[in-house]
């Protein structure tokens, strides 16, 4: 079989091809080795989370808790034209689940650059992230928009994680800390109201993919 040219390309634009190109696997795992333990309690989340329908039948909400529950209302009625639906409720799930701590930030829109193939004017978009005050980006929540095209978001998935790698690498190296040898990126694709996990384990030697594990929440939220 013909090899597969290796071109440079921003993230929105890799396909399948891009992963063959740099001989990226992506594996499947149950959510025990995915986490690395059994699944856990949920005693911390607030329990409305789990038990109200739609936040209008809910009185004593807390702020968090009736944002989640509107924002998730709104992504499962939207529609392709309104994504920003999808956004707001990606940015309210590590909210009301308390990834956002203290030292943390979330952003929406953060444009990161990529290198590849020796091209530094690639780039990528992510549509929410968890980043420290240092600047590192710590989580990835990106909304999948190829779904209706029929198109895979894998190859994404695994360019911007890679793009994500160089972010965090050139902002230590900003800060005068030593930059890391490799980094396993957490990343969280959003079919509508469905997150997909993935864990991206990227290199400084190669900055490529060495390989990708993923679990699929088959359940929506």
């Amino acid at each position: 079989m013909a090899s597969i040219i290796r071109s440079a390309k921003s993230v929105g634009d890799w396909s399948t091809n891009e992963l063959l190109a740099y001989n990226i696997v992506v594996r499947r795992q149950d959510a025990t080795h995915f986490f690395g333990r059994e699944p856990g309690s949920i005693d911390h989340l607030d329990p409305n989370l789990l038990s109200f329908d739609h936040p209008s039948t809910a009185t004593h909400l807390s702020k968090e808790t009736y944002r989640f529950l509107a924002y998730l209302d709104l992504a499962s009625r939207s529609n392709s034209g309104q994504e920003s639906a999808i956004d707001d409720f990606a940015k309210s799930t590590p909210e009301v689940t308390g990834f956002d701590e203290l030292g943390t930030v979330l952003r929406t829109r953060y444009d990161i650059p990529f290198t590849i193939c020796g091209d530094a004017h690639g780039a990528g978009r992510t549509d929410v992230c968890v980043v420290h005050l240092n600047s590192m980006i710590l989580l990835v929540v990106r909304e999948d928009k190829t779904t209706s095209n029929g198109s895979d978001p894998e190859p994404q998935v695994v360019a911007e994680a890679i793009a994500t790698f160089q972010h965090n690498n050139r902002k230590r190296a900003e800060s005068n800390h030593p930059v890391l040898d490799k980094m396993t990126i957490p990343y969280i694709a959003m079919i509508g109201t469905k997150p997909t996990f993935y864990k991206v384990p990227v290199t400084h030697s190669s900055a490529k993919m060495l390989s990708v594990v993923n679990i699929h929440w088959n359940r929506r939220l």
